[in-house]
């Protein structure tokens, strides 16, 4: 099957990835995005979603998604890849965290009351 998000890096993006995993630079995380995004390289390896999942203990559509947000908004943004808690509240429509902690915990006593029944 034909790739939507086809991962060319940059001799100077590689040369930072490769800085990342030799220093093991950064959360486990990042270290874990680095490793995948050289699997992924085309100039590189080039490893299926599939291989690379496996081989980093991760999901497919993990990588699915950093190769994704290479290609739509850059290199910079998918070494990040990881949502804010303001963005992840704007997603869920509330206005802050501790609002968003008060609504998990409403809805798990109401299943838990439910479940008690």
């Amino acid at each position: 099957m034909q790739k939507k998000y086809i991962v060319k890096l940059t001799p100077e993006e590689r040369a930072e990835l490769a800085d990342v995993l030799q220093k093991l630079k950064g959360t486990s995380q990042k270290v874990k995005r680095a490793q995948i995004l050289l699997k992924a390289d085309l100039d590189g390896p080039g490893w299926i979603d599939a291989k690379i999942a496996e081989a980093f203990d991760c999901r497919v559509q993990t990588v699915e998604e950093l190769r994704r947000r290479l290609v739509e908004r850059g290199f910079s943004e998918a070494k990040l890849m990881l949502m804010s808690w303001t963005q992840f509240a704007t997603c869920v429509d509330a206005s802050s965290p501790s609002e968003l902690i008060r609504e998990e915990e409403g809805q798990r006593n109401a299943i838990e009351r439910e479940c008690a029944s």
